[in-house]
C-alpha cells in the first residue's frame, strides 16, 4: 500500500486557479464578533464590503442583521468608496423608501427615465 502511495505523490502534481477580479466587483457579507460597548460584552453584527482587486475594505457595526442594515451598509461604503461602479451598463439603485427597504440593479437607462437624473448617492 505504501509503494502505491509514494507512486502516486510521483505521478501527481498540484494545481492552481489564478484568481482575477475585475475593477470595480465587489463582495459583501456578514460577520459577527463580540464587542464591548459602554463597559457591557455584546455581539455585534458587522458588514463587510472589499474590493478585491484593490483589496480595498469596509467594515461596519450594527446591533442585528437586518435589511436596514445591509442597505446602509451599502449605503455607507459607496461613499467610503467614492461612489457606485457601473458594471455592463448597469447601476446599484437602493431605495430606502417606505417601510421595507429593498436592494436591487437596474438599467441606468430607466434611472433617468424614472429620476429624470445620474444616478449618485
Amino acid at each position: 500500500m505504501t509503494c502505491y502511495v509514494r507512486e502516486l505523490k510521483r505521478r501527481i502534481k498540484e494545481v492552481f486557479v489564478p484568481l482575477s477580479h475585475r475593477p470595480g466587483h465587489a463582495q459583501v457579507d456578514f460577520g459577527e464578533t463580540l464587542g464591548v460597548i459602554g463597559g457591557v460584552e455584546c455581539k455585534v453584527h458587522f458588514f463587510v464590503m472589499s474590493l478585491p482587486h484593490s483589496d480595498a475594505v469596509f467594515v461596519k457595526g450594527y446591533p442585528a442583521e437586518t435589511t436596514e442594515a445591509f442597505c446602509d451598509g451599502h449605503v455607507t461604503a459607496f461613499a467610503f468608496f467614492g461612489g457606485i461602479y457601473y458594471p455592463a451598463g448597469d447601476c446599484v439603485a437602493i431605495c430606502r423608501e417606505g417601510p421595507n427597504p429593498f436592494f436591487t440593479t437596474i438599467p441606468r437607462s430607466l434611472w433617468r427615465v424614472f429620476w429624470g437624473t445620474e444616478p449618485a448617492i
